[in-house]
């Protein structure tokens, strides 16, 4: 698994995010990322993408399911402590 973290990802969209953390939980990877503007200046908008790999492609998708977002965030307290 490649480190991403302090990276940043064009989505289709448009939009720039900076992948803040890069975790491993249950054998999937997400990216806690803050949207980037034009002038490199960070947004107030976090979010959390998961890694998806398909016929050697890399895609992300916005994580929407709120138990997987609770569950990535405990996983994260707990191994900041």
């Amino acid at each position: 698994m490649e480190n991403k973290t302090n990276k940043i990802l064009e989505l289709d969209d448009g939009k720039n995010y900076i992948i803040i953390r890069q975790i491993l939980y249950k054998g999937i990877t997400y990216f806690l990322a803050c949207e980037v503007k034009e002038n490199d200046e960070l947004t107030k908008n976090v979010v959390l993408l998961q890694e998806e790999i398909e016929n050697d492609k890399t895609f992300v998708e916005n994580v929407s399911d709120p138990d997987t977002i609770k569950a990535i965030y405990k996983h994260l307290e707990k191994t900041e402590n």
